[in-house]
This record gives structure tokens, C-alpha cells and sequence, in this order.
């Protein structure tokens, strides 16, 4: 396994919301950049052919596709990643959308998927988030 911290500066409690919420979807995205050269190496199913479930961990990790896999868990990020990887290889140009919430200086992130045609999908909540 290699693991590799990122670090977000601009993600942090004293800057304006619109900042932290397109750091924070660019990086989902790139995570799903990431996933989709899984895609094109392996013979990887669908998200929902899998069914991990949504976990949100203690501590903050940004896992792949193989993470995912392992742990057969991951949280909104990773599963939106994962999703959007696979939308993209079927040609979908969906994209990450991310909502912050502020408790004092603590941020808490929910991501999850925007269509092209304005709808959206929640991988977490299909996976079973509540």
C-alpha cells in the first residue's frame, strides 16, 4: 500500500465557503482520476455491482478504488469517486458537488454526484448513509 498525505491549505475554517467547497471538489475529483486508471487496467464493476457501504471513519483518508475494495467500505468522497470514474468511462461528464457545514472551526464536508443534466446522484446515501 502507498500512502501519501495531501494537504488542502486553502481548505481551512477562516476561508470563505465557495473557496473550501471547489478545493474540496476539484480534489474529489482528481481522486477520481485516479480511479479511472483502475478502470483502465482491471476489470473493476460498477459501484452498485459492488455495494460497499458508507463508513466515515475517525480519522480523515481519501482511499482509491483498491482501498475501497479491500475495506468493501468508504466514505462520501471515495464513493463519489469511484462513481464518477465510472461515469466518465461511459461517457457522462458528471462532475463532484460539495456542501460544507461549519461547527465553530470544525468543517464537515458531504460530496456526492451532479449530472449533466442537473440531477443528482448520492452515492453515500445508496450505500447507506442516514
Amino acid at each position: 500500500m502507498y500512502s501519501l498525505d495531501f494537504i488542502l491549505s486553502g481548505v481551512h475554517h477562516t476561508m470563505p465557503d465557495g473557496l473550501i467547497i471547489r478545493l474540496n471538489q476539484a480534489a474529489v475529483e482528481g481522486l477520481a482520476r485516479v480511479d479511472s486508471v483502475y478502470f483502465d487496467h482491471y476489470n473493476i464493476p460498477g459501484l452498485y455491482a459492488v455495494r460497499p457501504r458508507y463508513f466515515h471513519p475517525d480519522v480523515e483518508q481519501w482511499k482509491d478504488i483498491g482501498a475501497v475494495l479491500r475495506d468493501m467500505s468508504g466514505d462520501c468522497k471515495d464513493l463519489t469517486a469511484w462513481r464518477l470514474a465510472e461515469l466518465w468511462r461511459q461517457g457522462v461528464p458528471a462532475r463532484a458537488e460539495s456542501v460544507v457545514q461549519r461547527f465553530g472551526t470544525r468543517l464537515s464536508f458531504h460530496t456526492f454526484v451532479r449530472l449533466p443534466n442537473g440531477r443528482t446522484e448520492d452515492p453515500s446515501r445508496e450505500l447507506g448513509m442516514t
